[in-house]
């Protein structure tokens, strides 16, 4: 998935909400037209939604190639939601793999199955952050599942990786007074958290529901390629 925007052309929406078209032709008039075949009922109502007419033979047309994707949020959550819970179930799947490995191999896993991990990847499979509060609530969670986890179980070297780096960053300055430390310390939480923001959504802060989704999505898949890396995968 690219860049997760506010606003974006009509293919960079389709190609983030992973449905395939065909043809796509940008008009000098600034409308555009897509052909998108083996059409799906939920995948025409959606294009119809979001303000495409369908012209016929899997023709859709829209007069503005741009879209504001938060005034359409309410007809695309389900494929935000699908989304996330696919990128959850691909981090489940990998930390399972890697148990069953080392159970084979008679070694121990770095990862304590709890009953705190499971309630967590229960709560977050299918579940959209759309604001602050919720997306704090899901850094806390995940930095639970993951850093919490491993702590004391892998070499220092894995607490060098981004993922790592930024979760730290981002659980420290959600949820700690910062006041009293060292400068040094707080500029580095702070450049952190900027460079992830940056890479994430293309400015400082997110402030829009498709910002936050897309900081929750950019950490899961940050967060799989971690686990690629400790089980020796990359």
């Amino acid at each position: 998935m690219g860049q997760l925007k506010d606003i974006c052309t009509i293919n960079e929406f389709l190609e983030d909400i992973s449905i395939t078209y065909d043809g796509y032709t940008e008009w000098e008039d600034g409308s555009c037209t897509l052909m998108i075949s083996n059409l799906e009922e939920d995948t025409a109502l959606l294009m119809k939604e979001i303000g495409l007419k369908n012209l016929g033979y899997n023709l859709f047309h829209s007069e503005n190639n741009e879209i504001k994707v938060n005034e359409k949020l309410q007809y695309i959550e389900p494929f935000f939601t699908k989304k996330e819970e696919s990128k959850w179930r691909d981090i489940i799947s990998k930390i399972l793999k890697y148990e069953r490995r080392c159970s084979s191999e008679g070694i121990e896993c770095p990862f304590e199955p709890s009953i705190l991990q499971i309630q967590i990847a229960t709560k977050w499979t299918g579940n959209i952050t759309k604001n602050l509060p919720e997306f704090k609530d899901f850094v806390t969670d995940l930095n639970n599942f993951v850093i919490e986890s491993l702590k004391t179980n892998i070499a220092e070297s894995h607490t060098k990786n981004d993922f790592w780096r930024t979760m730290l960053a981002m659980r420290h300055g959600y949820s700690h007074d910062t006041t009293k430390w060292r400068a040094r310390n707080k500029m580095e939480i702070a450049q952190n958290q900027r460079e992830f923001f940056q890479d994430a959504v293309g400015k400082e802060q997110p402030n829009t529901p498709v910002g936050f989704i897309a900081c929750q999505f950019k950490l899961l898949e940050m967060c799989s390629y971690f686990l690629d890396s400790l089980f020796g995968e990359r």
